[in-house]
């Protein structure tokens, strides 16, 4: 399951958006993905919208929140910057991170060039936070 998510700029909570972040929910966004778990999700894919292709980084707070009050597997999209991101993340609890952006745009001129991690680089991030022996 997918969802997209904004911070709400009057009280700092996050909402469900929908179609594809046109149409806001009414409901509290911890409500909505309880909700779901409970209805039988295996998984639950966030994009927080605004970080969405930014490469900004990574809403560390909101993967925080969530994973205290959802136990699926929770995957989390919108403004990853670089693979040390993929290692806060799962720090904090994200079981994946979804990388977009990070992956197609390289340098100061953000030219396209498909660009992944070696495995030597991936290892490293891991070891850094202590996730893997």
């Amino acid at each position: 399951m997918c969802v997209d998510v904004r911070k709400q700029p009057l009280d700092d909570s996050y909402i469900p958006y929908l179609s594809a972040g046109l149409n806001q929910g009414n409901v509290d966004l911890i409500e909505y993905l309880v909700e779901v778990q409970e209805a039988g999700a295996g998984e639950i894919i966030v994009t927080d919208i605004e970080r969405d292709g930014t490469m900004s980084g990574l809403n560390l707070p909101l993967i925080e929140e969530l994973r205290r009050h959802v136990s699926v597997p929770l995957l989390f999209s919108g403004g990853t910057a670089d693979i040390s991101d993929y290692g806060r993340a799962a720090a904090l609890g994200a079981d994946g991170v979804v990388a977009g952006a990070m992956l197609v745009y390289y340098g100061i001129h953000k030219a396209v060039l498909i660009n992944y991690p070696t495995s030597e680089e991936i290892d490293d991030v891991f070891e850094s936070y202590c996730l893997c022996a």
